[in-house]
């Protein structure tokens, strides 16, 4: 890569304070130019002192403290609406990377410098076992993580997927405020299955890279979070919640709905399982109703041919697409 671009990291934090310090301790040896980087904390109302913390250790890092406990999905969306790189990635933080992985992540970009969006590979804590290499969707609208606590994968390779695992992932910026960023309405889990799906139906792709890899604490955050956190029939943390990916993409034409619609939008063999959402291939004569917001006026687009997904981004439509302002009510900058 010539000239690497400019990236905003993002960790979201709810009562992690004991997480802190390896996340952000490891991301403040990135090797990569300090002018070029900006790591921001978005705190979702802490009460453990998380914010204080920071302020304090890690002077150099932006915080963005939300009033109160907004979930991952609009939690990462405030602060990628305050972020300013080219491109912005999305860490957990009960996570921690090597020096390299920020630049292995975009070293990506040297074999597909048309990717959208690039997934990291993840491991446990001490690297004895997989965390994501991939993952799929089936036909209930559950989606699920290939070989997860394996050794090892064979489907551990630079590939295409449907979607990066949001809590280790980069995107480039502009293109995920556009298409509408993380559906709020998930509030945690399965909102970056929902991304992946949208971004793939406007023909953008999404690769995974198995040279960058983030070392997580499982679960470090979302084990504390109980339902009432989650309050509303449509939030992700309530019973059933996976189901959401089917009820709010679902076509309202063509031949195929819900999960079938964006397998058939993803190869022309209209095969079930991940395997043919990796194959990098597009529609090729299947007609697909681009899926749009229950409530939107905009009747639904129909596409085909060889051309495929790509076809709706070039007639400027965006699914989903949610205009926000610069500034959300109940947050500060520091």
């Amino acid at each position: 890569m010539t000239e690497l671009p400019s990236v905003s990291l993002i960790v979201l934090n709810w009562n992690g304070k004991h997480h802190l310090d390896s996340c952000l301790g490891s991301l403040s040896e990135l090797d990569y130019p300090a002018s070029k980087l900006e790591v921001i904390l978005c705190d979702n109302g802490s009460v453990d002192g998380s914010v204080e913390f920071v302020k304090a250790k890690f002077a150099g890092v932006k915080v963005i403290a939300l009033d109160r406990n907004y979930g991952f999905a609009e939690g990462n969306d405030r602060a990628a609406e305050e972020a300013s790189g080219e491109w912005v990635g999305f860490l957990n933080n009960d996570m921690w990377v090597k020096p390299a992985w920020l630049k292995d992540m975009l070293a990506a970009l040297e074999e597909r410098p048309d990717a959208a969006c690039i997934a990291s590979k993840i491991v446990n804590w001490d690297g004895s076992a997989l965390d994501f290499v991939g993952g799929g969707v089936n036909f209930m609208g559950q989606a699920f993580q290939l070989d997860y606590g394996k050794a090892e994968s064979p489907h551990d390779k630079f590939r295409r997927l449907l979607f990066a695992c949001g809590g280790a992932m980069l995107v480039r910026r502009e293109l995920f405020l556009e298409v509408g960023g993380f559906d709020p309405d998930f509030f945690a889990f399965f909102e970056d299955v929902d991304l992946g799906w949208r971004l793939n139906v406007l023909g953008y792709d999404t690769w995974y890279t198995p040279r960058a890899i983030a070392y997580h604490r499982h679960h470090g955050t979302a084990k504390r979070i109980q339902p009432s956190e989650a309050a509303g029939a449509d939030r992700a943390q309530c019973a059933g919640h996976h189901l959401q990916v089917l009820r709010r993409r679902q076509p309202r034409r063509g031949p195929a709905c819900g999960v079938d619609a964006a397998e058939r939008a993803c190869s022309p063999h209209g095969q079930a399982g991940y395997e043919s959402l990796q194959d990098g291939e597009r529609s090729a004569g299947f007609e697909v109703a681009a899926p749009l917001s229950p409530s939107s006026s905009v009747k639904p687009l129909t596409f085909s041919g060889k051309s495929g997904a790509s076809s709706v981004r070039r007639a400027g439509v965006w699914l989903f697409a949610k205009r926000r302002t610069s500034r959300w009510p109940g947050s500060s900058t520091a």
